[in-house]
């Protein structure tokens, strides 16, 4: 898909215009600095007196003269040359050394008199580079000088020897160092893969080409896609194939009873389900009509309807579907045994709804509040996390091949699900209790979410990726997380800020840097895109038209852009998909930028250095016009807009300004 490249340019441009104030930090290869003294002085023109050891501690300052403490360097009838050696140590090699700053404490006459220069041996070119002068160096008084020298491997042979020349330009005075190191900076080479980082979740093996799929650095695949995996990595023996579980969701398959076996089976004390109630009286297998002792719950101020048409209800192991809700004589038409077989049940048994996210799947209780039982009984009681970590381990045992496991809906404090799924009530202990107040809810799902990923580490061990998606920030299990549909339409994630989802504070979440700088290694963080960011409703069937396969069909290059940028600001990963409904399975989008135009990928290397912010202030005036909103002239130059059937208004704010005199 054939764009210029220099509008990509800009994108990092802005990003690093938008960094924070503080200082920022990101995770890069093992890195140190190291100071050296001279070991050797050597004279090629002139003469220096003194010892070499006293070049080792700065004990001069001002006027101060003590020929003991410093080198005289002296420039009899014409200039000085000399240089002197130091050993850098064995244990840095030369091929990491980053940077070499010359620093020393020097008197002398200034540079207008005499100028005084230094030089570094260039071990590959055998020669002198220039590294500075005495420029700043102030008449006979010790002052002290700096000169930085970057790209500075080249001067370190490979048994650590470094070389300073120093000459004058005439031989008007002499000059005295009191203090000479060498300050080295080294970084071991990075060992992950170069930039663009690349991931991709499931895409469709059975009909995408394997060498397609092969090109990313680490791609998600699906349970039963073992198969492809010795394919996939004879293309690319480095990628990293990671196989999928799900924290807190079951999925289920109407019209296909065998493939229900697990969700049919799975105790009924493990769902996580609405406020209920129980049955008014008993019900035979068959029966459809089910009286039960209510049908709303009210906490005084606002009643909530426990059922609906449509809502699947759990009722210990069966579940059934809502046809209908006659709220005058509690009685609800259903369908039965959907799913889950039927059976009968007595009187008095507790009836609730399921709370559905996703199409098709059922929420599970990971919360601490999760009743433990006996699965099986060789295992003894336990809860969902326990069991889910349990068996998703074992999917890395049973196929070793696998590099490490998604662990999809790995996020914390599940309140949000009131209003964004079936949900309009939580009952995390089922024990048809309406809360007002979800806090506790929430911290006993981040602490049964601690649960599942602890016993999952230490099922699986520490040499397999465990991922997440919009993870809870327990970095020291995890191996990364994934922002997905991250940055959206309007540039953030879930109505949090792009500044925000990037840098933090992102409370119970983790901005990008954060995940970046403190999971586990191999960590892999990403930024996933998607040109569509809407999401299937839970009681839709899930089918997604795709617009990849409509003709004319053009990605949204400067969304693609942006997200690209935004990953390229730390050591993540980044993936441009079409929509969460189907991911790669989709279409797997390529850009020029991934690869430059298939030169190949990996083209950018790694970063030279630390991000850090170009300016506290834009060197330019705002542009937009009235961008201020400072004042009623600012404001007459904006107008607002808003759908049919909307009304919308704006007025300006000079009570509480948000930047200025007025927002």
């Amino acid at each position: 898909m054939k764009r210029s490249f220099f509008r990509f340019i800009f994108i990092f441009i802005i990003a690093a215009l938008l960094l924070p104030l503080g200082g920022v930090t990101r995770v890069e290869a093992a890195s140190g600095v190291v100071a050296v003294a001279p070991i050797q002085l050597a004279n090629l023109m002139g003469v220096y007196r003194g010892s070499v050891a006293s070049l080792r501690v700065k004990d001069q300052t001002g006027t101060q003269n003590v020929p003991s403490k410093y080198v005289l360097f002296q420039t009899p009838g014409a200039y000085y040359r000399g240089y002197s050696a130091f050993a850098v140590p064995k244990t840095v090699s030369p091929a990491t050394v980053t940077t070499i700053r010359v620093t020393l404490n020097y008197n002398g006459l200034p540079r207008a008199r005499q100028r005084w220069l230094w030089y570094l041996y260039d071990w590959n070119t055998k020669a002198w580079v220039y590294v500075g002068d005495n420029a700043l160096a102030k008449s006979n008084v010790w002052s002290g000088i700096n000169l930085l020298v970057r790209n500075a491997g080249r001067f370190v042979r490979s048994d650590g020897r470094v070389q300073l020349l120093m000459r004058s330009n005439n031989s008007a005075g002499d000059a005295k160092l009191d203090y000479l190191k060498l300050i080295v900076s080294y970084s071991t080479p990075q060992t992950g893969p170069a930039f663009p980082r690349l991931g991709m979740w499931w895409p469709d093996l059975w009909t995408q080409p394997a060498s397609d799929v092969a090109r990313y650095d680490f791609v998600v695949l699906n349970q039963g896609e073992e198969g492809f995996i010795s394919s996939i990595k004879t293309l690319n023996p480095n990628i990293k194939l990671l196989t999928a579980t799900n924290a807190c969701e079951l999925s289920f398959f109407p019209g296909q009873p065998l493939l229900n076996d697990k969700v049919k089976n799975i105790p009924a004390e493990w769902f996580l389900t609405q406020v209920g109630t129980t049955l008014s009286a008993g019900v035979n297998a068959s029966q459809t009509d089910i009286h039960v002792n209510a049908t709303t719950v009210s906490d005084g101020t606002n009643t909530y309807a426990l059922f609906v048409a449509g809502d699947a209800v759990l009722i210990e192991g069966e579940s059934m579907l809502v046809n209908s809700v006659n709220a005058a004589t509690n009685t609800l038409t259903v369908h039965r045994g959907y799913i889950r077989p039927a059976s009968s049940h007595a009187a008095g048994t507790r009836i609730a709804a399921h709370i559905t996210f996703w199409p098709n799947s059922w929420v599970m209780n990971l919360s601490a509040l999760s009743a433990k039982v006996i699965y099986d009984p060789n295992v003894g009681a336990e809860n969902w996390a326990e069991y889910d970590a349990r068996v998703s381990a074992q999917m890395l045992a049973d196929e070793p091949r696998w590099d490490g496991i998604l662990a999809d809906r790995s996020d914390g404090s599940q309140s949000w699900l009131i209003g964004n799924s079936t949900a309009r009530t939580i009952d995390p202990d089922q024990s048809n209790t309406l809360l007002t107040n979800y806090s506790n809810f929430d911290a006993a799902w981040n602490a049964g979410l601690r649960v599942f990923e602890s016993n999952l580490r230490a099922r699986a061990g520490t040499n397999k990726i465990i991922y997440t998606n919009w993870g809870y920030p327990n970095y020291d299990l995890l191996n990364g997380t994934n922002l997905e549909g991250f940055p959206d339409d309007l540039g953030g994630a879930h109505g949090v800020p792009w500044y925000q989802s990037v840098f933090s504070p992102h409370t119970g979440v983790g901005g990008y840097f954060e995940w970046v700088n403190n999971a586990l290694q191999p960590n892999l963080t990403m930024v996933e895109t998607y040109e569509d960011n809407s999401g299937p409703a839970p009681n839709q069937t899930g089918e997604y038209i795709n617009p990849y396969t409509q003709p004319g069909f053009v990605p949204n290059y400067r969304k693609m852009r942006f997200g690209l940028g935004t990953a390229l600001l730390s050591d993540g990963y980044f993936s441009y998909e079409i929509n969460t409904n189907g991911h790669g399975s989709l279409g797997l989008l390529w850009f020029d930028e991934y690869d430059n135009a298939g030169a190949g990928r990996g083209y950018l290397g790694y970063p030279l250095g630390n991000a850090a912010r170009v300016w506290t202030t834009l060197p330019t005036p705002n542009l937009v016009s009235g961008g201020g909103l400072n004042t009623a002239s600012d404001f007459s130059q904006w107008s607002i807009w808003s759908d049919t059937g909307y009304a919308m208004t704006a007025a300006l704010d000079s009570v509480n300004p948000a930047e200025g005199s007025a927002s």
